[in-house]
Parts: structure tokens; C-alpha cells; sequence
């Protein structure tokens, strides 16, 4: 089977579970399934393989914590330690595809607004200037950013799970977005403050919404 029809056979049979397993299976798969890096159906089938012991040991009035033990955490980095990194080629096309995802949107995001501006508001110019190097430099900037957020965000989810309490939903909303507003502070600072170098070069402002979407139908196609 594909990592997908995994997916979705575990999302039917884990509906299986009472509640107390439930909750610990699940923190078992958020934990495990955010580890990147690794071969994504192999990490698949093991969560599979958790969750039909699981179901068995419920069948005998057990719990997930009397068959993998009460640190449910080092239990779980001890399976994402046996799963194989993803392949070169495989880790390569995930990078290439979040880099195309984050042009297409900012390609988008720019070509739409100005755009708009321009044209139903009367605001700016038809045409955005760039210099070369400015371009460069604010874009590998960027994107450097975009992966430290991803990064960022991985770890915060992978590190709620197996809490004793729950957070509370206001403090876990101040806390993503006081993280959010510092990316995009960090991303429009870039843009502001980068100072101008390279040879100049103007384009059609609403250029970029057909190459937005052409970079998106690329990192479409390089999806696993």
C-alpha cells in the first residue's frame, strides 16, 4: 500500500479506540509523523502496526500504557531512531516543492494586491522595479526564514503532545500568534529595510499572478 491508503486505513480503524487510548495514540502519531526527515511510508506502516496492538490489547482490557509503558515519548523517538531517513532524491524534491510553494504564494500574494490596487483603487504603478541583487538577497532571506517557521512550528506541536494538562486554548492562541506576527515582522522587515544593489529591471505588476500559479502547478507535481 501507498503512505496514503496507510493514512487513511489508520484514520478509519483508530476510531476504534476508547478515549484514554485515544489520547495517547494520537500523541504517539502527532509525535512521530512530524519527524520530516523520514521515509514517510515506513513511518506510516509503523504507526499501523502501533495501532492494531493497541486495538488488540483493548480487546483484553488494556491500555496503550500497560503494553509500551508509561513514557509514551522516549517509547516514540526510540521508533522514529529505527525509521530510515527519506531518500536524497525524496528530501530533495520536498525541499524544491516548500521553496515553489513559498514563490508561488509570495508571487501570488504581490501580483493580487498590487494589482488590485492599481487597477480598481487607482493606487501605485502598473509596473513593480526590482534590482537584482536586492531580489536575490531578500528571496534566499526569506525563504531562510519560511523554513526556520516551518521548523519552528513542528517542534511546537511535537512538544504538546504527551502533557499532562492541556493547555489552555487562549494561552496556545497568544502563543502561535506572538510566533506568527515575529515571521511576518521578520519577512516585511527584510523586504523594507534590504537595501537596493544590481542592475534595475521593471515588470508587469500582474505578470506575477499567472507565474504564481505556474510555480504552484510545479510544486503540485513534485508532490510524493
Amino acid at each position: 500500500m501507498k503512505a496514503k491508503e496507510i493514512v487513511q486505513l489508520n484514520n478509519e480503524k483508530r476510531k476504534q479506540l476508547n478515549k484514554e487510548n485515544l489520547k495517547d495514540y494520537e500523541d504517539m502519531l502527532i509525535y512521530i509523523r512530524l519527524t520530516s526527515t523520514k521515509s514517510e511510508r515506513q513511518t506510516e506502516e509503523i504507526l499501523l502496526e502501533l495501532l492494531d496492538h493497541a486495538l488488540m490489547a483493548q480487546k483484553e482490557g488494556k491500555t496503550i500504557r500497560d503494553i509500551f509503558g508509561d513514557d509514551l515519548k522516549a517509547y516514540s523517538q526510540d521508533l522514529i531512531d529505527e525509521i530510515p531517513e527519506k531518500t536524497k532524491k525524496k528530501q530533495l524534491k520536498f525541499t524544491s516543492r516548500i521553496i515553489l510553494l513559498f514563490l508561488a504564494v509570495s508571487s501570488l500574494f504581490h501580483g493580487i494586491i498590487n494589482s488590485s490596487l492599481y487597477y480598481i483603487f487607482g493606487f501605485g504603478e502598473s509596473a513593480s522595479t526590482f534590482y537584482i541583487g536586492s531580489s536575490i538577497a531578500i528571496t534566499v532571506i526569506n525563504i531562510f526564514i519560511a523554513f526556520s517557521a516551518i521548523y519552528f512550528i513542528l517542534e511546537w506541536l511535537k512538544s504538546s503532545s504527551f502533557q499532562e494538562k492541556e493547555k489552555s486554548s487562549k494561552v496556545e492562541f497568544l502563543q502561535l500568534w506572538g510566533v506568527m506576527t515575529l515571521i511576518f515582522g521578520a519577512y516585511f522587515c527584510v523586504i523594507y529595510f534590504m537595501p537596493t544593489f544590481g542592475a534595475k529591471f521593471s515588470l508587469p505588476t500582474v505578470i506575477f499572478i499567472p507565474l504564481g500559479l505556474i510555480l504552484y502547478s510545479i510544486s503540485y507535481l513534485l508532490k510524493d
